[in-house]
């Protein structure tokens, strides 16, 4: 089963008050979305990690490896905005692959949403946007937005979206087939 889940942001004190997480500290936190992916994802299970995996590293490089290395299933990672190591030392950690995107069917995954013309549009968002819109791809599944669905032919699966769940390509499928009665949802207002 093909799975894709973003932004646990393990080590990231500040998330927790940022985005309002219910948990009472970062280990709290890295041990509450370990458990609850790990209740979903079986080792022949493949997850697209979409970006920031962590933040707030800071001298933690073993201690995320050991993170990695307790989720279960085979893992591949999409690049984030928090994303600061190097390929190689993301593979030591136990992905098979890092990447800036990825196509599947008619998916374009990365780790934006993809919303032209805002003021917090990055050059790297223009630069993907760009790929994108040269792919026969017409949906986008991606993460950075902690707080908003964006709706239409983009799905969030940031973590904070989803119960600290991984979601299931046939989950986002079906939503995305009423793509026409999707709208954008703010979870915090």
């Amino acid at each position: 089963m093909l799975y894709f889940t973003s932004d646990q942001h393990f080590f990231h004190k500040n998330i927790i008050k940022y985005c309002n997480r219910p948990f009472i500290d970062i280990n709290n936190m890295n041990t509450e979305i370990i458990r609850r992916y790990n209740h979903i994802i079986s080792d022949e299970d493949t997850v697209i990690h979409i970006g920031d995996i962590s933040a707030g590293l800071k001298g933690r490089y073993d201690e995320l490896t050991s993170i990695i290395k307790k989720l279960n299933g085979s893992k591949h990672l999409i690049l984030g905005n928090h994303d600061h190591l190097s390929i190689d030392k993301y593979i030591e950690m136990g992905f098979e692959t890092v990447k800036n995107y990825m196509e599947y069917e008619d998916y374009f995954i990365n780790h934006y949403p993809l919303i032209e013309n805002t003021k917090y549009t990055t050059s790297e968002e223009l630069k993907l946007n760009e790929i994108f819109k040269k792919t026969k791809c017409n949906k986008i599944i991606h993460g950075h937005s902690h707080n908003i669905d964006f709706g239409y032919n983009r799905f969030n699966v940031c973590v904070d979206l989803n119960n600290f769940l991984p979601v299931s390509i046939e989950d986002i499928k079906t939503e995305m087939s009423n793509i026409e009665i999707r709208t954008e949802k703010n979870i915090l207002g």
